[in-house]
């Protein structure tokens, strides 16, 4: 019998060549069935890098996304609310650093005191 990753490894090379042959939905797909006396439950989603980042976002947080796309680099944070003042858009400090937070957790953001502060990963990632 072959060892446990290995039976990993070949179970996921399976299962992603039949994904491979399916247009999945983007609002993902779940799958609940018994096997062999187990219980099976595949949930497949969007992967944060696939999904619309500013997609069930606050307006601040869509703020700061479109402050980034225009921006050519990493900004910190004091540069974001000096953008979104400059652009008219007024939010307080706790109410940007909270957004900002939000989107580093939910894998849209980095943020890199190297590379000088936040940024879209693929989009303005260079080094500082």
């Amino acid at each position: 019998m072959p060892s446990s990753d290995l039976m990993k490894a070949n179970l996921e090379a399976r299962i992603l060549q039949v994904l491979s042959e399916f247009d999945l939905p983007q609002d993902g797909v779940r799958i609940g069935t018994t096997f062999g006396g187990r219980s099976v439950l595949m949930q497949i989603s969007a992967s944060a890098a696939a999904r619309d980042p500013g997609e069930g976002r606050t307006e601040c947080e869509r703020d700061c996304l479109a402050v980034l796309r225009a921006a050519s680099g990493p900004l910190t944070r004091a540069k974001i609310r000096e953008a979104l003042e400059a652009s008219g858009r007024i939010w307080g400090e706790s109410t940007v650093a909270t957004a900002l937070a939000d989107l580093v957790s939910d894998g849209v953001l980095e943020n890199s005191r190297k590379r000088g502060g936040y940024y879209l990963p693929g989009l303005n990632d260079r080094a500082a």
